[in-house]
């Protein structure tokens, strides 16, 4: 509601005072980074953006929620124009999701598939794709035709979303 009375100040100081563990269900800073970018506030968003990606670093313990907060950050600084910012944001997504070992598998092949897209955004249509390709040849490993379902279902959808052919691996895996 601060946020949309566009009160800054209060909003961030809000924000500040949450449980960090709170941010991984609902980030206060990504709601005040979008709306400041609505309100025409690109610096509030920055500030907010910073703020989140701080409250990210100072956990003890890796998470896979922290690569899809960092890809959703992301995703707003590229929206802001702020490449340099957002590719450092997906190395970092990137490199959460390779330390956590024990992720469940159509959670991580989803984030992969999330992440691969966002690097599309950005322009390195090759890394993305190298992403969404690992995304597709993980579904192999999973046991579970629920599981393999869902992920392919998300991965597909990572394809149509991007326009990006589906390549003959792919295809086979899809059938």
């Amino acid at each position: 509601a601060y946020a949309k009375l566009m009160e800054w100040e209060t909003v961030m100081s809000l924000a500040e005072k949450e449980d960090p563990e709170f941010m991984f269900i609902h980030c206060s800073y990504i709601v005040i980074a979008k709306r400041a970018i609505l309100s025409g506030r690109k610096d509030v968003a920055e500030r907010a953006l910073e703020a989140a990606i701080k409250g990210i670093e100072k956990q003890d313990s890796y998470s896979e929620f922290y690569a899809e907060l960092l890809r959703e950050i992301a995703d707003i600084f590229l929206s802001i124009g702020n490449n340099a910012m957002a590719v450092h944001l997906l190395n970092k997504a990137i490199e959460h999701l390779s330390v956590k070992k024990n992720v469940d598998p159509p959670l991580y092949i989803g984030f992969l598939a999330d992440i691969g897209i966002s690097w599309i955004k950005t322009g390195d249509n090759s890394k993305g794709m190298r992403l969404l390709h690992e995304a597709f040849e993980d579904i192999v490993t999973l046991e579970n035709a629920f599981q393999k379902r869902e992920a392919l279902s998300r991965i597909g959808k990572a394809y149509i979303d991007t326009n990006m052919a589906i390549k003959e691996t792919e295809r086979v895996i899809l059938k």
